[in-house]
């Protein structure tokens, strides 16, 4: 975070593009179907720092290089049944080319800065990154590509500590509304609108 402290980088999902530029020091107006999300800084990591599961706060890590979004065992052992449906068993290939047992299912009702998921998909591993990263105590999601890509960018001000989200072209209020792992696709998730309560 330090190398970054005064860029701005913008992920371009739609086009599969990456820029890096410094940031501005006036903000520019953003675009209707953007949304802003401040961002602090903990052990390192930028964490949403309003980040909701129903009434429950959560940390919320942003991270373009996992593939999914995980969740660590403080968060699984925190929902009910009302929050977490549809569990499918995967194996799940690693970095470190292992493979690994994963339930992946969807929470229900998140929130994170005015966005709203109706449902928002979620792995649990047993080797999780939760306690290297030092996020094992709280509940707590990586916030992965499964759901990053539904948009059709995210900035990163580091300067500002603040993310901004657009939506995909054509889509005003909401991400693009399917999610997929391997070979498997649920249609109708990640759900939810931008902006608004």
């Amino acid at each position: 975070i330090d190398q970054l402290a005064l860029q701005l980088v913008t992920f371009d999902f739609e086009n599969g593009e990456m820029q890096m530029r410094p940031s501005p020091y006036r903000s520019k107006r953003e675009r209707r179907g953007t949304v802003s999300v401040d961002l602090k800084e903990r052990r390192g990591r930028l964490v949403v720092s309003e980040a909701m599961l129903g009434s429950k706060r959560i940390d919320v890590i942003l991270d373009t290089g996992s593939s999914i979004t995980i969740g660590n065992a403080a968060l699984a052992r925190r929902l009910g049944a009302q929050e977490l449906t549809a569990f499918l068993d995967l194996q799940m290939l690693t970095v470190t080319g292992d493979l690994v047992q994963i339930r992946y299912g969807e929470m229900k009702d998140v929130r994170i800065g005015s966005m709203k998921f109706n449902t928002l998909p979620v792995a649990f591993a047993e080797a999780e990154p939760f306690e290297r990263l030092g996020f094992s105590n709280r509940p707590a999601i990586i916030l992965g590509m499964d759901v990053l890509r539904s948009f059709g960018t995210m900035t990163i001000d580091f300067r500002r500590r603040e993310a901004r989200f657009t939506a995909r072209e054509g889509d005003a209020l909401q991400p693009r509304d399917y999610w997929g792992i391997g070979s498997v696709t649920r249609q109708g998730t990640p759900r939810g609108r931008l902006g608004g309560s």
